[in-house]
């Protein structure tokens, strides 16, 4: 009956870490998955930004080249500074510039804050494991004598009722 039961409740233990395991799996491919659609993600909006400061700039140059055709290169380049249309798109690329930086920076530390995350993930990970792997040992020991203390337990009693039936 105890035998029986004692089996019943490992079987029992041993369906829950597989399950347990399956789980753990199950949220390391969701997390991967999650991942890899932020990455793809970034690189979009990292594309979009590449191509509105290059279409901004494209516009800037088609402008200068106009002004110097139209002045047939007599307008200098200080006066065209001076033009507030000029003036403004330059400005313009220069805030596209300076916001897609900034992103890239923002991304950056983003990167390396994440990878400090998952490092200081790993080590507590492998803390767990290694005392985790401690406490089975230290079980597996005292097992072993509660499994031989049982048995001698087992043996005398058999004994006994042998003298007894004798």
């Amino acid at each position: 009956g105890r035998v029986a039961a004692l089996w019943k409740l490992r079987r029992q233990q041993r369906v829950k870490e597989v399950e347990i395991e399956v789980l753990g799996q199950k949220m390391a491919d969701d997390e991967a998955r999650i991942h890899l659609e932020g990455d793809r993600l970034r690189q979009a909006f990292r594309g979009k930004q590449e191509e509105s400061v290059s279409s901004l700039a494209s516009t800037l140059r088609d402008m200068e080249n106009s002004i110097k055709e139209t002045a047939r290169g007599r307008c200098r380049p200080e006066v065209m500074a001076g033009m507030r249309g000029v003036q403004k798109l330059r400005d313009a690329v220069d805030r596209h510039r300076m916001a897609s930086l900034t992103a890239e920076q923002v991304e950056r530390q983003r990167v390396v804050i994440e990878e400090a995350a998952e490092k200081e993930k790993e080590a507590v990970t492998k803390q767990k494991a290694e005392e985790a792997a401690e406490l089975k040992k230290s079980r597996a020991t005292t097992d072993l004598t509660a499994r031989e203390r049982h048995l001698q337990q087992v043996e005398e009693a058999v004994m006994e009722k042998k003298k007894q039936i004798l």
